[in-house]
């Protein structure tokens, strides 16, 4: 035997945001045993769980779920670099940790991007928001990108009415609902939520690894011609495989 620390045997209660603890019944799911990823059961699994998180988010037919193997940065950044044009501004609300994360992938994939600082927990103030699009030349800017529960600050943010001031201005949407998603009101086709991103380790429940991302299948193919940035978290390459497996 070796030694070190001991192995912790007694329960322990998480009170962190995420992981969540997970109930018996999904430890018993993951103490069975393995099935291959080329196995009819996965792909059946896998075809199950689209649809679930589907329902879940409130998506439809004109929606894919993808799953990519990671946290749900990995999947923020896959939208990021999938489906965001490198000539038009992402207009970023910011008023914590992950909304400045928003920030900070789009400027390391070298896209054009408008923060507007409302300061750490403060809420949102739609009037500027609205000027930090009318700031540039007309048509400068294609999204509007949020955080919906800014878990930094303890702050759930106005998806809805964002969503709205986007659909009059002809913009799309991104929410990053990773803390909020199965828990706060969030309906992707209610809301017109373009793209939306959350986690398997948070309130869903799941144990962490996978990030979910349901996007409308139509931003999907007006990118198809467009260069990929990334190779392993290219979204349309995601899309296409569970499309075709």
């Amino acid at each position: 035997m070796t030694s070190g620390t001991p192995l912790r045997t007694r329960s322990e209660i998480l009170l962190c945001p995420g992981p969540v603890l997970l109930s018996p019944g999904v430890k018993a799911a993951l103490a069975q045993s393995e099935i291959g990823h080329r196995d009819a059961r996965f792909s059946q699994l896998v075809a199950r769980l689209r649809r679930n998180a589907a329902r879940m988010l409130g998506a439809g037919d004109e929606h894919s779920v993808v799953f990519i193997s990671g946290p749900a940065t990995s999947g923020i950044e896959a939208v990021c670099a999938s489906l965001f044009a490198s000539d038009a501004t992402v207009v970023v609300p910011v008023n914590g940790t992950f909304g400045n994360r928003i920030v900070e992938i789009l400027r390391v994939h070298g896209i054009p991007c408008t923060p507007v600082e409302f300061g750490f927990g403060e809420p949102f103030d739609l009037a500027r928001i609205e000027a930090a699009i009318e700031s540039g030349r007309p048509g400068d800017v294609a999204v509007i990108a949020m955080t919906h529960h800014e878990t930094s600050a303890g702050l759930v943010n106005p998806v809805a009415e964002v969503c709205a001031l986007a659909r009059r201005r002809g913009l799309r949407t991104f929410v990053d609902a990773t803390s909020s998603a199965g828990a706060e009101d969030l309906d992707v086709t209610r809301d017109a939520i373009d793209v939306c991103v959350t986690s398997s380790g948070k309130c869903l429940h799941g144990v962490p690894g996978i990030a979910l991302v349901c996007v409308r299948r139509e931003w999907l193919d007006e990118r198809a011609g467009s260069p990929p940035r990334t190779f392993s978290l290219d979204l349309r390459r995601y899309h296409e495989q569970l499309e075709a497996n």
